[in-house]
């Protein structure tokens, strides 16, 4: 059983190990861990059977009305469109489907007008990951040959913005604080048409930032406050979750995800070889990942009982300094995976 009041109702399901990009501040493929080098490149159809009557499992033993099922790896779309609908029949068929959803999180260089069907077709929410301006994106988000992604993420993006039946759930960013967040703001509303969107920080703890983060914390700051200004201005037209989650913690409301404010674990990762795992970025910290246990033997609740899993859930992890914050229960440390294993904290 879960000790912890929050059971994760997502589950994210890596069902490819590989990408068709190298993204340069990945933590899956550039941060440490290698792992990836001896997992499935592609998730099996046994392990897809499996993994639906452990969500039913889990689903039951909780009594959970609903639960999300993201795909995510990797790139998921890599496994193919076919292979992608059998994924999606095979879960359906295993479980109730007023009871399970889907969302997929793709680079969008894949996407077709055939997969916007397919997706569309099994209401599958689909979010877009891009870095902003193509300069800004092009430094960071590259093919295996070097050259910048962002004419094939934007293509693919406006096949989803004006795909009607589709269910589009923004764009989501790696913040590069070398623009501002004022043009950052504007170039995203203005020229991609983005309503929604999340941001994200570099992933790196205090013995890693000076290697992976060029920039510095104070110009990460001022990016967030100039972002916030821009959409503050322009809010409710434009949704950052990022901010919306901040705002909820201000006014005593829970927070979304795990990026802020949250005290739990909002999701359990499931690997592409059926490995159940807390949280994939905490991979940062370690030089291989082990996985104790797996949906091929185990219940998806076992990973309550990962050691990872309960260090991510203890209120008691921060420094004193950290605790001692005026905004601390706001915070509650940000983004806790990076730095709370084997790191520091920043």
């Amino acid at each position: 059983m879960n000790p912890h009041k929050m059971v994760p109702t997502q589950l994210v399901v890596k069902v490819a190990s590989h990408c068709n990009i190298a993204c340069k501040y990945c933590y899956m493929y550039f941060r440490g861990d290698e792992s990836y080098k001896s997992t499935s490149r592609r998730i099996s159809r046994e392990t897809v059977a499996v993994l639906g009557l452990r969500i039913n499992e889990y689903i039951e033993e909780y009594g959970l009305e609903h639960v999300i099922v993201t795909f995510h790896g990797g790139e998921p779309l890599l496994v193919g469109k076919r292979y992608f609908k059998e994924m999606l029949d095979e879960l359906l068929s295993i479980c109730s489907a007023d009871r399970l959803g889907f969302t997929v999180q793709t680079n969008g260089t894949l996407l077709d007008n055939e997969w916007i069907e397919l997706l569309a077709r099994y209401k599958v929410n689909v979010g877009i990951s891009l870095d902003g301006p193509r300069l800004i994106n092009d430094r960071w988000r590259v093919d295996h040959k070097g050259k910048g992604t962002y004419a094939e993420a934007t293509r693919g993006l406006v096949l989803a913005q004006s795909a009607a039946d589709l269910r589009f759930r923004g764009v989501i960013t790696v913040i590069d604080p070398s623009i501002s967040g004022r043009e950052y703001y504007e170039f995203m509303t203005s020229e991609l048409c983005v309503e929604r969107m999340n941001i994200l920080l570099p992933d790196a703890d205090h013995d890693t930032m000076s290697t992976y983060v060029k920039s510095s914390l104070n110009e990460f700051s001022s990016f967030l406050m100039e972002l916030f200004d821009e959409w503050w201005k322009d809010y409710p037209r434009t949704n950052i979750r990022f901010f919306e989650d901040i705002i909820n913690k201000i006014v005593g409301a829970d927070a979304s995800s795990d990026l802020v404010g949250s005290a739990e674990c909002r999701s359990i990762i499931i690997d592409s070889d059926g490995d159940i795992e807390a949280h994939d970025v905490s991979r940062i910290n370690k030089s291989g990942a082990h996985f104790e246990f797996n949906v091929h033997r185990d219940s998806i609740s076992r990973v309550f009982d990962d050691p990872t899993f309960k260090k991510l859930n203890q209120t008691e992890r921060v420094p004193q300094k950290c605790s001692e914050c005026p905004v601390y229960n706001i915070c509650r440390s940000g983004f806790v995976p990076p730095p709370l294993l084997e790191g520091k904290w920043l």
